[in-house]
């Protein structure tokens, strides 16, 4: 093994102690472009996601979603370059769910990195990036599932998608891992 290579163990490593999810083994993998089957989810548990990407000024689009305008869950990032992820209702405004932005200038740029979310139907979304809390958002109303009705896709777009504007298309940057789906609470909400 040469010195960069176990470098980049090393940092690998540490990284990997940070994600919040270290310890568990995925539910379910989905690749880039595949189609997250809703009958694999457990949509009245709490859950939480991770992949690995790469952002680029200009790249956006939809990273992950599942359900419809009825409810359902979006990851992407908007024409401004924020990270969008919610969860719940469909459409704006959201009665049953949660709905967090993360600003462009808190996106890693140019480097791949890991972006994980939890969904938390008592408390809310919260939502990472190399392991580091980011964002949050606490519940509205009372949600009893996260996404319902529809397939969805890891960087791909189903026939019907929440509605958030600007995210409509399959995000356009480098997809670097597979989305790793998780039905149980691999943290708690608020810790971080």
């Amino acid at each position: 093994m040469t010195p960069s290579d176990e470098d980049q163990l090393i940092r690998r490593r540490r990284l990997d102690r940070m994600i919040p999810f270290n310890g568990f083994s995925p539910t379910e993998t989905y690749a880039d472009g595949v189609a997250i089957t809703e009958s694999d989810l457990d949509l009245t548990v709490n859950c939480f996601f991770s992949c690995r990407i790469v952002y680029e000024s200009g790249d956006q689009g939809v990273i992950a979603e599942v359900g419809n305008t009825t409810d359902g869950l979006l990851v992407g990032i908007n024409a401004s370059g924020d990270l969008v992820v919610r969860f719940g209702t469909g459409v704006d405004p959201i009665t049953a769910g949660a709905r967090v932005v993360i600003d462009e200038g808190l996106l890693p740029k140019g480097r791949g990195f890991y972006l994980s979310w939890s969904i938390n139907l008592a408390d809310g979304v919260m939502v990472w990036i190399d392991g580091k809390v980011v964002g949050r958002e606490v519940i509205t109303g009372a949600p009893t599932v996260w996404s319902a009705g529809e397939d969805g896709g890891y960087i791909a777009v189903s026939a019907a998608i929440v509605t958030e504007p600007g995210i409509t298309v399959a995000y356009d940057g480098t997809v670097l891992e597979s989305l790793k789906y998780f039905n149980q609470t691999a943290v708690q909400y608020g810790a971080g």
